[in-house]
């Protein structure tokens, strides 16, 4: 568990009991030692938290704790809503809990009104008429392949039906209506290439990094465009 996500379980755990609970117990609830709970009770005190209480006597949230990072205009909460939405229905299956769990915890930490303008947004995402082939397996496998950097081995299949076996360092994922397009560089074709999923046989992650890493790849992608419109 990162530091933010157990510092808002220790928050929602204040939250639900009025009276105060011992250090010991929060630290057995958090899986953390007395230490590292005392610390995390400082870091929520520094950004506004009023926590009553020290070592020995126990804790107790006295009013609700508003994050100031999270006070949203109404067209912001839109925003965000109609993003996380559009993310659950055509990301992959992880990407998709993600955005469930976000905008559960976004909603818990938003003051009553606001919370409730997120609850009852009325933007939504229609089924296209021609939905993109969605490859969830694969598109969990890229994903992880661009967060750890890792060279990617695929058995790919171009628009002509031929099938070739290429190694890849993916560095971003374009989501478009029809498709959807992997940006990486080929070791094959010792350039930057776009492969779409849908036309992947065979994807198999390789345990080595590769490099330059993935954003000095996207900067040079990013100027090989440029250079092109200027052209």
């Amino acid at each position: 568990m990162s530091k933010s996500e157990r510092l808002f379980t220790l928050l929602q755990i204040l939250r639900g009991h009025k009276y105060p609970l011992q250090g010991t117990v929060l630290a057995q609830r958090l899986n953390i030692s007395l230490r590292t709970l005392y610390r995390d009770i400082d870091s929520l005190r520094a950004q506004g938290a009023n926590i009553e209480g020290e070592a020995g006597i126990g804790y107790l949230l006295r009013k609700e704790f508003e994050l100031s990072k999270l006070m949203l205009t109404e067209s912001e909460i839109e925003a965000l809503v109609l993003g996380m939405r559009w993310v659950k229905r055509y990301a992959d299956s992880e990407l998709s809990q993600a955005a469930e769990n976000g905008l559960s915890k976004i909603s818990a930490l938003l003051p009553p009104h606001l919370s409730q303008q997120l609850q009852n947004s009325a933007l939504f995402i229609a089924s296209s008429n021609n939905p993109a082939t969605f490859l969830d397996g694969i598109f969990i496998k890229l994903r992880h392949a661009i967060q750890q950097q890792l060279k990617v081995k695929l058995t790919y299949r171009d628009e002509k039906q031929q099938s070739s076996q290429r190694i890849i360092y993916p560095f971003a994922i374009g989501f478009f209506e029809q498709a959807q397009l992997v940006t990486a560089w080929c070791e094959l074709r010792q350039a930057f290439r776009h492969f779409r999923p849908d036309r992947i046989l065979a994807i198999e992650l390789s345990d080595e990094q590769y490099q330059p890493d993935r954003t000095l790849l996207l900067q040079r992608w990013q100027k090989t465009l440029g250079d092109c419109t200027r052209g």
